[in-house]
């Protein structure tokens, strides 16, 4: 087996039907081939918009199977930059001005999630 050079090429070699990622917490096992399609479509969609290799792909999202893909994705695209869903608005500003981020990924609103302070440093930036 040929030696992985980076993230994307080392999830290319293993066998689609093994499990790449077990969350029990949430009940959530995902193989390496439903891995593969969950990444190349996010970064497909942040090559969409214009990300390409080099530009900082932020993210502020908390730990789980959204992070892993958008940390991979966002290396293959681009730059991944995981900043702490904790942080507070003038800390996320101070990040996204410091690695000089083009888009910053957040997850949507719902039970228990509250990006707000990310939204709103990412929307003082434009």
């Amino acid at each position: 087996m040929p030696t992985a050079n980076n993230l994307q090429e080392l999830i290319q070699q293993a066998p689609p039907n093994n499990t790449a990622i077990l969350l029990p917490d949430a009940n959530i096992r995902v193989s390496y081939q439903h891995l593969r399609d969950q990444v190349q479509e996010m970064a497909d969609a942040l090559a969409s918009i214009g990300i390409k290799q080099g530009d900082r792909v932020a993210t502020s999202l908390p730990n789980g199977l959204p992070a892993i893909v958008s940390f991979i994705a966002g290396s293959i695209a681009g730059t991944a930059a995981p900043l702490n869903p904790g942080y507070r608005e003038e800390e996320v500003h101070f990040y996204l001005d410091d690695i000089s981020a083009k888009v910053l990924l957040v997850p949507g609103d719902g039970p228990g999630v509250d990006s707000s302070a990310a939204r709103k440093a990412a929307e003082a930036r434009q």
